[in-house]
């Protein structure tokens, strides 16, 4: 119905395409879909946030907060910002007037460049930062051999998902598989989170892409599949392993 109502005349251009998904999406009344071009889309896909020490999300008002503790070497934690602070506004322009894709793309710069943000924490006074980018990706992977219970334990820690994570876990295995582990241990407790496309890239390390890795269910109970990305060999370990979350 929603379709038929939106599309009277079928749209020629694209401006025109992207208008009428724009209405449709509006007459949903969800505060938590998006509509996102085919380039927001590669923008969200591609960026690692991780260059200001910052995970953001948005709450059920649609502002952004900040989802997660900075990580202790990050311009976001030198500044003292905290996890739940209300980024109320982005090089000056308030987040109430920016999309996810448009608050990502403010985010970004050059190494060494700085951006200004207007923070809300809890009950104190609203305060301006400003954090310099830092765009080098850090490895978020440890890894070690262990022994437990007469086992070798191949463990592997990982604090989030960024575009050094597939890189990061392929390594890990290549090296405990030297030391002939009986079994692994993913273990994601605390994990940030992050790039939604890191979490996939990582997942087809271990699962044929054809394989859903990621199920999402909106508020009308409609879902849709994310499939683990082809990313070479998906049997790099032979041994059983075990996920550890929180």
């Amino acid at each position: 119905a929603v379709l038929r109502q939106s599309t009277k005349d079928e749209p020629r251009e694209r401006d025109e395409a992207y208008a009428t998904i724009r209405r449709m999406m509006k007459s949903l009344e969800d505060k938590y879909a998006r509509f996102l071009t085919p380039e927001d889309f590669n923008k969200l896909a591609k960026y690692d946030i991780t260059g200001l020490g910052l995970l953001l999300s948005s709450d059920q008002l649609g502002r952004f907060i900040v989802a997660a503790t900075p990580r202790p070497d990050t311009s976001a934690a030198q500044e003292s910002v905290h996890r739940g602070d209300v980024v109320e506004a982005i090089a000056g322009v308030p987040s109430s007037h920016l999309t996810p894709a448009s608050a990502l793309e403010m985010l970004q710069g050059e190494e060494g460049s700085s951006v200004t943000l207007l923070l809300k924490t809890a009950d104190q006074p609203t305060r301006k930062v400003t954090l310099v980018r830092k765009n080098t990706v850090e490895n978020p992977v440890k890894y070690k051999m262990k022994e437990v219970n007469g086992k070798r334990v191949g463990y592997i820690r990982m604090k989030e998902f960024n575009a050094a994570s597939n890189l990061g876990v392929r390594d890990a295995i290549q090296e405990l598989e030297k030391e002939k582990p009986d079994y692994y241990a993913l273990d994601l407790r605390s994990n940030l989170g992050g790039v939604v496309e890191g979490a996939l890239d990582v997942a087809g390390l271990f699962m044929e892409s054809n394989v859903p890795a990621v199920k999402v269910t909106d508020k009308t109970g409609h879902q849709s599949t994310l499939f683990a990305k082809e990313v070479g060999k998906h049997d790099l370990i032979r041994e059983p392993m075990v996920v550890i979350t929180d």
